[in-house]
């Protein structure tokens, strides 16, 4: 098995996999969506909330931030060794804020320097004489327990074999078909500027019939895109689903 990363940066990764197969494929996907884990926002204590919103919308609102998340400092609440909280396991959180303003997840303050809220999402705005102070506790979860602790969204697609047949009369009604316009003739023939861009939608079969062109899904090849909610960057959401996936392998052998 080979993977070719395409493009990478803090948000999103996009790579391809192959010799895999669809099994293996879609398991990748799974672990990397819902059992990498990440900090978010568990508990919530209200000092004061004069805001427009009920405590357990706010603190709905709240869970959803994503958090930057250190896996290296980090436990699951349940596997460590303190029976209270520390810092192993947790991160805290304060917001004190008075109207008229409008809450943004800057203005929750943490106790780490590092795993910090994402900054710019509004979260309720403050009338006159309203305030909100709070505190609030974020934990390790993975998305099989709640939605909230999903790192990223995650898709694939079977990576596009484009065949020219030499029946083709380069007539261009499938260049003009193609909507990712990666079909185009020159010097009297029809070519191919970039193969991954295809989306297998067969707008170019229906132009011009399968005895000039046919797309087909290569099922041993994958076109992955990974989009981070900002918690963890995409390539470490990648290996580490890897080396999950790894972990339950050796677990079923060592079983059987």
């Amino acid at each position: 098995m080979e993977i070719d990363v395409l493009s990478s940066d803090d948000r999103s990764l996009r790579f391809i996999l192959k010799d895999g197969n669809p099994s293996l494929a879609n398991a990748l996907r799974r672990v990397m969506t819902s059992e990498v884990p990440v900090l978010a926002i568990e508990d919530v204590e209200f000092i004061e909330n004069s805001s427009s919103l009920y405590d357990e919308v706010l603190a709905h609102r709240l869970g959803l931030i994503p958090i930057k998340t250190d896996l290296s400092v980090l436990n699951f609440r349940d596997e460590c060794k303190c029976e209270s909280g520390c810092p192993s396991c947790q991160v805290e959180f304060t917001l004190k804020k008075k109207g008229p303003a409008i809450v943004y997840s800057d203005d929750l303050k943490s106790t780490s320097k590092t795993m910090k809220p994402l900054p710019g999402i509004p979260l309720v705005k403050l009338g006159k004489k309203q305030a909100i102070e709070l505190k609030a506790t974020a934990v390790l979860g993975t998305a099989k327990e709640h939605a909230k602790w999903q790192p990223a969204v995650v898709g694939y697609k079977y990576y596009p074999r484009i065949t020219i047949s030499e029946r083709c009369t380069r007539c261009g009604d499938c260049v003009e078909a193609c909507p990712r316009k990666i079909l185009v003739v020159k010097k009297d023939k029809l070519t191919v500027t970039d193969e991954k861009e295809c989306i297998l939608c067969r707008a170019c079969m229906d132009a011009c019939g399968e005895e000039a062109i046919t797309v087909e899904g290569d099922d041993k090849t994958f076109i992955y895109e990974v989009e981070s909610t900002g918690g963890l960057e995409p390539i470490e959401i990648a290996t580490r689903s890897c080396d999950i996936l790894m972990g339950k392998a050796q677990e079923l052998a060592s079983r059987l």
